[in-house]
């Protein structure tokens, strides 16, 4: 006859389970206690960062909404003034150096042209949470280098004198490389046009079609 057999042994026995099962029992109390809030507080977290990252997108998203409206008011606010031409043609009619608008007419327009560009040269980090701004883009993506009129330093010269006879230069800026010199800057115009009114406002004022540009790449 074993221990186990023993009314002694099975005693033994019967406290040795209830011992193991108590000692469960506080354990897995213990773990719960120790754990979960630390699981607890790691998933609230995670859902509070999900829930901050989803506002940014959302607040970036109408962000993204009503810089495209804007230009798009621009673009009827400057057709307005053109009769419905293309705006940066319309601008530059008659030639770089002679103007067929009015000076007043060229400044309301120029100040259309340059509020358009600067919303869309500042959405680049918009691009990404609105389709129809994306794709706007893509779609006026080019420019025109107009003329080389030396270096750096001579191009900015230039243009600062150009400003002050002709309000229509209010809307170009200093661009590195220009059309008769690939080692000098140039004179850029029509920023963020199309890619067809690019080559019109090319032919415009008289500069090869190879002096239209585009911002990089930018696939729709």
């Amino acid at each position: 006859m074993t221990l186990l057999t023993t009314p002694e042994g099975t005693r033994r026995l019967v406290w040795i389970q209830l011992a193991i099962g108590a000692f469960t029992v506080i354990f897995c109390a213990v773990a719960a206690f120790v754990i979960y809030p630390s699981l607890h507080k790691a998933k609230q977290a995670e859902i509070k960062q999900t829930a901050t990252a989803n506002r940014a997108e959302t607040n970036l998203a109408l962000v993204a909404s009503s810089t495209l409206q804007r230009v798009q008011l621009l673009d009827g606010q400057s057709r307005a003034l053109t009769g419905g031409e293309s705006p940066e043609l319309y601008l530059w009619k008659g030639g770089l150096h002679k103007s067929a608008i009015s000076p007043d007419v060229a400044r309301d327009l120029s100040a259309l042209i340059n509020e358009r560009r600067f919303l869309l040269g500042d959405s680049g980090p918009l691009l990404n949470y609105s389709v129809p701004l994306h794709t706007y883009v893509c779609e006026h993506f080019s420019f025109v280098i107009a003329e080389s009129p030396g270096n750096a330093e001579a191009t900015q010269k230039e243009l600062m004198a150009l400003r002050k006879r002709d309000p229509r230069f209010a809307t170009a800026e200093t661009f590195a490389s220009g059309p008769t010199n690939p080692n000098n800057d140039g004179i850029a115009i029509g920023f963020f046009i199309s890619h067809n009114d690019a080559l019109a406002l090319a032919r415009e004022i008289g500069v090869s079609a190879a002096e239209v540009k585009q911002w990089g790449s930018c696939t729709i």
